[in-house]
């Protein structure tokens, strides 16, 4: 992805520069006209938009709208290319050839090479991830038969990874909210914790893998890294002694939840 954004950038707004100062653009020897080059500066725009929004406001669903803009790209070079085909010199394909293979053989090696290392793992396999989510419904679930009838159960997940998909599958009826990603409305993130029935703090920060179902209270030594940093508005509910004080673990691997409720 990164070749390929550096790529699409340097080709969509410097090639046209560069062309026009070299009087390539308008040159028949070279077999290149403005409707080979011109129609990539739309998506290239696109692109550089796109990341200066991520880097400004880094939000987790950005990085798919990156994504979808450095492939709206390649969408539009490729269909260049290949309309143009007959103009194009057989360097200029070498080098996109070369580059595509580059691309490929690296995506193929940082694929497997991982998929090889998580697998020596007990973590990163689905069955782990679904008794990790099976942990927390059981706890949340306790939680609201002890409640009895209320108007709806509401449960905040602050941080990632993101159990509330899973969770909304199994109780319809519940109120599920995610992060707040604006610190200066922590304010209100702040409050939203207070009020909601349930907070469920996820984390993937643990670096030593265990197989825990127990209240807090009994592992003293594990504390969430998201609650106890100083700088995060989340330690300031943490920091308040009469906070939802039923405290609840669950941990699969190095997937791990700490479950506060009243």
């Amino acid at each position: 992805m990164c070749v390929l954004m550096v790529g699409a950038l340097l080709a969509g707004l410097l090639l046209p520069l560069v062309l026009r100062l070299t009087s390539v653009l308008n040159s028949r020897r070279h077999g290149i006209n403005q409707s080979l080059v011109y129609p990539l500066l739309p998506p290239a725009a696109w692109l550089l938009g796109a990341g200066w929004l991520w880097q400004t406001k880094p939000e987790v669903w950005f990085i798919y709208y990156l994504h979808t803009a450095v492939w709206a790209f390649v969408g539009v070079a490729a269909t260049l290319m290949w309309k143009n085909r007959g103009a194009l010199q057989t360097t200029a394909a070498a080098l996109l050839g070369g580059l595509s293979t580059f691309i490929l053989v690296l995506f193929t090696y940082v694929n497997v090479s991982q998929a090889q290392r998580l697998s020596e793992s007990a973590t990163w396999n689905w069955n782990s991830y679904r008794e990790f989510v099976e942990c927390i419904d059981q706890s949340l679930t306790a939680t609201e038969n002890s409640l009895g009838k209320i108007a709806a159960f509401r449960v905040w997940g602050p941080t990632f990874p993101d159990v509330l998909i899973e969770l909304s599958r199994k109780h319809e009826h519940w109120q599920f909210t995610r992060t707040n990603d604006f610190w200066e409305r922590s304010d209100l993130a702040i409050q939203h914790g207070r009020d909601v029935e349930a907070v469920v703090v996820t984390e993937i920060l643990s670096p030593v893998e265990r197989d825990i179902s127990a209240p807090a209270q009994d592992y003293p030594e594990i504390k969430s890294a998201w609650m106890t940093w100083s700088q995060h508005f989340l330690n300031q509910l943490w920091k308040d002694p009469k906070w939802k004080p039923n405290r609840y673990i669950c941990q699969r691997g190095r997937w791990q939840a700490f479950i506060f409720t009243n």
